[in-house]
């Protein structure tokens, strides 16, 4: 592969000329894909759209990609077993654990049902 800007010879994995610096073709479709930041990191934030009272369980299992009702009975089971403590854990994190405020552009809040006159009920 030559350059298309100075004419040296490229390799074929090259994405830019080390001569001239001119991008190959290659170089603007890799540009345009997606990739994942490597510096990114997921936190753990209540949910909006999977959510009974304070959707710290749906946060915890977004955060942990499992599913919210598994998380729902294991936090059953700690409240029984932990004489509350676990409830008592659970209102902590309804304090600490932000609100994810991306999901609530994208969905409407829960438990709103649409009237025939288009308001919102609940």
């Amino acid at each position: 592969m030559y350059c298309v800007h100075c004419g040296i010879e490229m390799q074929s994995e090259d994405r830019f000329c080390r001569q001239c610096g001119w991008a190959t073709p290659g170089a603007e479709a890799a540009a345009a894909t997606p990739t994942a930041n490597p510096n990114s990191f997921k936190r753990l934030m209540r949910s909006w759209q999977d959510r009974k009272l304070a959707g710290v369980c749906g946060g915890i299992a977004e955060y942990t990609n499992t599913d919210a009702v598994l998380i729902r009975v294991l936090l059953v089971a700690l409240v029984i077993f932990s004489a509350g403590v676990a409830l008592l854990a659970y209102f902590g994190a309804w304090i600490i654990m932000p609100l994810d405020r991306s999901q609530i552009l994208r969905t409407p809040p829960p438990f709103s049902q649409p009237t025939p006159a288009g308001n919102a009920v609940g």
